[in-house]
């Protein structure tokens, strides 16, 4: 009687030595090594047998089919592999799984920044508006000597000035979902609500949604969209027609 010792490989085996990250947007990502004997069959016979046996690759529409879940842990889906045909019909499949732990977890980017803006838009112009004297492209070249009283100590560093630094904000939110996102409204303003990931700030009343974008892995998306903050009077409603909800 022929004997037999440990396993004859007839079915993928998943190999020793396998792990699960837990990362910290939310996501989850594992790799496991297969190995199954495809027997005397010829290589196109055996592209067939990793087919059926081998883990599946989800699709990469949201109606397609999800991949095999991990041996380990079913929160992760195979949505990538590599075969290798050895040598005495030894068929290798590394197999790349991808999951979340913690769907819809926000990771927050912040970016202060200065703009250059005239110096016309500074929110203190109304004081020194009535007797400013600008030349024809808004250079600020000094005060009316007939009226003005503002010719010493600080007065003296708004000549020549046609600009000023603005202070500004853009925060940016990642997060995964387990669904196709919802396309937001680009260029319109946004009133932060609580729970949305986005921090009150000083200075800013509202924001201005600037981008938006997503990539998919497996059945499964990671969203990021950037919000810029706007100054202490907000967005000019007249001009950013429309408020996403």
């Amino acid at each position: 009687m022929a004997r037999y010792y440990g396993n004859q490989l007839t079915r993928a085996v998943a190999q020793a030595g396998r792990s699960v990250t837990e990362n910290a947007d939310g996501s989850m990502e594992g790799v496991v090594n297969w190995i199954i004997d495809a027997g005397s069959v010829s290589p196109k016979e055996a592209s067939a047998l990793t087919s059926e046996l081998l883990p599946k690759v989800s699709g990469s529409c949201s109606q397609c089919s999800p991949g095999d879940d991990h041996p380990d842990d079913p929160r992760l889906e195979c949505y990538e592999r590599s075969v290798n045909y050895g040598p005495n019909n030894i068929i290798e499949c590394t197999a790349s799984y991808f999951g979340l732990w913690e769907p819809s977890k926000r990771i927050i980017d912040y970016k202060g920044s200065v703009t250059a803006l005239p110096v016309t838009r500074h929110p203190k112009w109304d004081e020194i508006a009535l007797d400013a004297v600008l030349d024809p492209i808004g250079l600020f070249i000094g005060f009316s000597e007939f009226i003005s009283t503002k010719t010493s100590g600080e007065y003296e560093n708004l000549y020549g000035a046609r600009e000023y630094l603005a202070a500004g904000t853009s925060i940016t939110l990642s997060y995964w979902l387990e669904t196709q996102p919802i396309a937001k409204k680009i260029g319109v303003i946004y009133q932060p609500s609580e729970g949305d990931g986005i921090p009150a700030l000083p200075g800013v009343v509202d924001y201005l949604i600037v981008n938006q974008s997503y990539r998919q892995i497996g059945n499964f998306y990671q969203v990021s969209e950037e919000y810029l903050g706007s100054g202490a009077e907000g967005w000019n409603k007249i001009i950013y027609q429309g408020q996403e909800e």
